[in-house]
């Protein structure tokens, strides 16, 4: 099992899917080590969708379009991970956060077809465009 740290790591794949109503970012991270670690990034809410999209972004997702998630892992990133329980009580790493490197911070389901994506797409797609206007316009120190 992967210890809590930090790891340095790049995306693998990432994929939009579904489970029990809720919309998510199926995420497949490899660390330096070799191992991989998989997450999912829920979007319930416009707080957890935005968190979601910038970790996307971090991760060198270019952000054009939630229906192309190709560019996903281009850019190696900061993965926090710790220990969280299972409501079955297994202990499982989960990443806390994503961070630029050197920057420090705090599956079951099913696939999505073309056009639930593109629903999930359209609900999401407002955030998305907040959290691009806010980066354009990110001064830098």
């Amino acid at each position: 099992m992967i210890e809590p740290g930090t790891y340095r790591a790049r995306g693998v794949d990432a994929v939009m899917g579904e489970q029990n109503g809720k919309q998510y970012f199926a995420v497949r991270f490899k660390l330096q080590d070799g191992s991989e670690l998989k997450e999912r990034w829920y979007m319930v809410s416009e707080q957890n969708t935005e968190i979601s999209l910038q970790n996307m972004l971090t991760s060198g997702w270019n952000g054009l379009s939630m229906l192309d998630l190709g560019t996903f892992g281009s850019t190696e990133v900061d993965l926090v991970v710790e220990h969280r329980t299972t409501p079955g009580g297994k202990t499982v790493p989960t990443i806390r956060y994503v961070n630029e490197p050197g920057a420090t911070g705090g599956s079951s389901g099913e696939s999505l077809s073309l056009q639930q994506q593109k629903a999930v797409a359209a609900k999401w797609n407002h955030v998305l465009v907040k959290l691009r206007a806010k980066v354009a316009n990110k001064v830098p120190f």
